[in-house]
């Protein structure tokens, strides 16, 4: 009988020695997948986030330059960093086309234009942080007043007529444009939704205007006020921001 007892008792302690370990063992198994799972989490928070490619609906026609002088050759500023080939539209603004969202080839003097090769000489001043990459365009004559839009922002209407869609939501924008000295700024407004969609983009003429342009037309509170544009003035920089009431 004592026997017995002894080895039961051995039979017991050794089965909770097993189940003890059995225990341990998945405690541990555990810890260690919590820490794996932990340190895989930190290096991913560690790891920056991949920015968004860019996909500005409008470029910049510039000269090209050899020194300091301005030669009579195009070219074009871009974020595209592939865009050689490829066919930009080139359209004239003007405010016979404001509060319009459909326009006659003569209205905007709708033209195609093909990207040449990357240059590095193309003008610098109207490089930006985003618009960076410059390619050639071999065309006669002056671009540089012109609006440069991707090929797909353009859409050509059943009636031959043109629209602008920079945002592609398949809605035409109106297009407003006034008048500085020296450059014009075009406003393009998508009011389909809720929250009104404005792109704004200025363009540095290569002449200057003679003479006093008339108040509805000139970049000031009576433009703005006429197109529904809320202009406001950074007191530190200069600099305008615009929205849409």
């Amino acid at each position: 009988m004592t026997k017995k007892l002894v080895l039961m008792s051995a039979l017991l302690l050794s089965a909770c020695s097993q189940s003890e370990q059995k225990h341990s063992n998945q405690q541990q198994e555990v810890e260690t997948q919590n820490k794996a799972e932990k340190e895989h989490s930190q290096i991913e928070e560690s790891i920056p986030a991949k920015p968004e490619a860019l996909d500005l609906p409008i470029a910049t026609f510039a000269f090209q330059t050899d020194g300091d002088q301005i030669i009579p050759k195009n070219c074009v500023w871009t974020d595209d960093a592939h865009a050689e080939g490829k066919s930009y539209w080139a359209i004239s603004a003007s405010s016979e086309i404001n509060g319009k969202s459909q326009f006659s080839k003569e209205e905007i003097q709708v033209e195609k234009v093909k990207l040449g090769q990357a240059v590095k000489n193309c003008q610098s001043g109207f490089a930006t942080e985003t618009q960076k990459y410059a390619y050639a365009i071999s065309r006669e004559g002056d671009l540089v007043n012109f609006i440069a839009l991707k090929p797909d922002r353009l859409i050509q209407n059943k009636d031959h007529s043109y629209s602008i869609d920079l945002n592609k939501n398949g809605k035409a924008e109106k297009v407003y444009v006034c008048y500085n000295m020296e450059s014009l700024d075009a406003f393009f407004i998508d009011s389909s939704t809720k929250q009104p969609d404005l792109y704004h983009v200025n363009v540095q003429l290569s002449f200057g205007i003679d003479g006093e342009i008339e108040e509805d037309i000139s970049c000031g509170d009576v433009f703005y006020k006429k197109s529904g544009i809320i202009a406001k003035e950074n007191a530190q920089t200069g600099e305008f921001s615009y929205s849409v009431k």
